[in-house]
């Protein structure tokens, strides 16, 4: 790994240090689906459970179908009664304050867990079951759940969780555990600002972390969703993220709140064949996905035929680039919209519709504009504001983000900080490097702690990826850094447009010498044909680097210094011989 930069700063300094600047108010649906007519949230939305707000919509749509999966549909009567039999049993079993996991596929019974739970009172903390069984249960151990919601006993990762911890068995959608008694149980309301929802990040990086969400961080990105979306009882939604994730998490409340039909199925195991069918069979008219994924599953022979019912992409987890933007217009309807997320597990930043005739010098589409909810500063190392225009790193301040991490069974301040000044608020350093543009749009350049120095100065990869992307004939790119010791190297991979193009990399080495300085010069450029990823969507970094180790080392200009370079160091070489003979000449040595 590269050597990290020193901390930023505390966000109290940050509280105490900086203007707070408010967002620009625009409407959430701009160049979106505003024609389309739907339902608003009511006014104190964020402030009720979300179980009580699903029985205002279950007892108004009962007999039409609220969950789909390969398994069969239910209407949202069914899924209210399953809900509630559940939760009934939770409630019964497990002590009020305890949290209980949920360990099930991505079917129509997972959502009913996680839905239960909450009914119950009690915090969920969400698995992905496509995850390895081993991490699961190190996730299991620690969190120290009491207990756990799984589809049968069989589960790899319950020979390795404690035999205190109670197992509540849910063969399906239609056949949960519980009672008439159980069923009628109430429990008192969790408060919108305690925990609810536990998702653990990816731990690509590290451990992995739980991150702790309340129902009210939870329902300002359904109501935001439902308000931009226009969602609505005719549309049926598909969403490829995890329930175990963030946007898998938000995508099921949104859906069932605003009154649709949601389709839950794996986009891991299904395949991208499988869910072009799911999405031509079905008729959906609202899908969500990464970048990543959405670039294979549009590229699919029959994707435009197939596409047609849908009036809404939404994206998330990584950045549009421009050239996805020109293919996937292509295979789209004309009037379907495209949607653009920002955010991260503790917090939905930004979001906003691409419109139809949007033109941007930069490689990658802005993160969109920020949301009315949260303040924020655009700050450098030193905590204090950027220039207008300026890269600096996003922090922002709200009540609507993570409450903490979940440690030992308990929520444990996390990233985000309570505000001196204002302890309801809480103030979280995103780690993002932003640029907010004249038009308002938030542009994301990368990461901070993606930083390295090289040869003393600071190195963004993010920056060089932008140079690479911008090259003619590179579809994308990707920086790894490696280290030997104390020194790091940047290596550059790039995926061409069209494939047989073997002027590209001649074309990458001339374009970073004339766009970047010496010290932010790949030393190698690897032409590969598709980045590897991770299961959440971002680059895979320790498969780039096991790509370099395998491939021939061959000459790369870039890896030299331009000749302007050269001169300066012959000039600099014997300005230090002759200080050295004047030396000698003096000391006679």
């Amino acid at each position: 790994m590269p050597p990290m930069l020193e901390p930023l700063r505390t966000p109290e300094r940050m509280a105490a240090g900086s203007a707070w600047i408010e967002p620009a108010e625009v409407p959430l649906d701009r160049d979106g689906p505003a024609e389309v007519p739907f339902d608003p949230p009511p006014a104190d939305f964020v402030e009720r459970p979300i179980h009580a707000l699903f029985e205002i919509v279950a007892a108004r749509h009962a007999a039409a179908f609220a969950l789909a999966d390969g398994f069969g549909k239910l209407t949202y009567a069914e899924v209210q009664s399953a809900v509630s039999l559940l939760a009934g049993e939770i409630a019964t079993r497990i002590p009020r304050g305890s949290a209980v996991a949920v360990l099930l596929p991505n079917v129509a019974a997972s959502v009913i867990g996680v839905l239960a739970c909450l009914a119950a009172g009690r915090c969920c903390l969400v698995l992905n079951a496509d995850h390895p069984a081993e991490r699961n249960a190190a996730i299991l151990r620690d969190a120290d759940v009491r207990a756990v919601v799984v589809k049968d006993h069989t589960c790899v990762e319950l020979s390795l969780v404690p035999d205190d911890v109670a197992r509540i068995v849910i063969a399906g959608a239609r056949n949960v555990p519980g009672d008439a008694a159980a069923a009628s149980w109430r429990p008192t309301p969790v408060g919108p600002d305690e925990p609810a929802i536990v998702l653990y990040t990816s731990g690509s990086t590290g451990q992995p972390k739980g991150v702790v969400l309340s129902q009210a961080t939870i329902l300002t990105r359904v109501r935001n969703n439902i308000l931009s979306m226009h969602l609505n009882s005719g549309d049926r939604f598909l969403s490829l993220g995890a329930l175990g994730t963030t946007a898998g998490l938000v995508a099921s409340v949104v859906a069932l709140l605003g009154g649709s039909m949601q389709f839950v199925t794996s986009a891991s195991a299904s395949g991208v064949t499988s869910l072009l069918l799911l999405v031509r069979n079905e008729r959906m008219t609202i899908l969500w996905g990464v970048p990543a994924l959405l670039r294979l599953l549009f590229e699919v022979d029959g994707a435009r035929d197939a596409l047609g019912s849908l009036r809404l992409v939404r994206t998330f987890g990584d950045r549009l680039l421009q050239a996805d933007l020109q293919r996937w217009r292509a295979v789209l309807p004309n009037s379907c919209h495209i949607a653009i997320t920002y955010g991260q597990t503790e917090v939905t930043a930004a979001q906003w519709f691409v419109p139809t005739m949007f033109a941007s010098d930069e490689a990658a589409l802005p993160t969109g504009y920020l949301l009315p909810e949260h303040q924020f500063a655009v700050v450098d190392a030193a905590g204090r504001p950027v220039d207008d225009g300026g890269i600096g790193e996003l922090v922002l301040r709200s009540r609507y983000v993570a409450l903490g991490t979940w440690e030992h069974g308990r929520c444990a301040t996390g990233r985000a900080r309570p505000d001196p000044s204002e302890p309801h608020l809480r103030v979280l350093p995103t780690g993002d490097l932003v640029r907010l543009r004249p038009d308002g749009l938030l542009q994301v350049i990368g990461r901070r702690d993606r930083q390295v120095k090289i040869r003393g100065q600071r190195v963004e990869p993010a920056e060089i990826e932008d140079a690479l992307r911008r090259v003619s004939g590179v579809a994308d790119a990707a920086i790894a850094t490696k280290c030997r010791g104390e020194e790091t190297s940047l290596l550059a991979f790039i995926v061409a447009d069209a494939p047989g193009d073997t002027a590209l990399l001649d074309r990458v080495r001339a374009a970073v010498r004339m766009a970047l300085p010496n010290y932010m010069q790949p030393a190698r450029v690897l032409l590969i044909d598709r980045l590897p990823l991770l299961p959440g969507g971002k680059v895979d970094d320790r498969a780039l680097l096991a790509i370099e180790a395998v491939t021939p080392r061959r000459p790369s200009p870039v890896a030299h210094a331009p000749e302007a370079s050269f001169r300066a160091r012959g000039v600099a070489a014997r300005a230090w011989r002759r200080g050295l003979d004047r030396f000698r000449r003096l000391t006679g040595c």
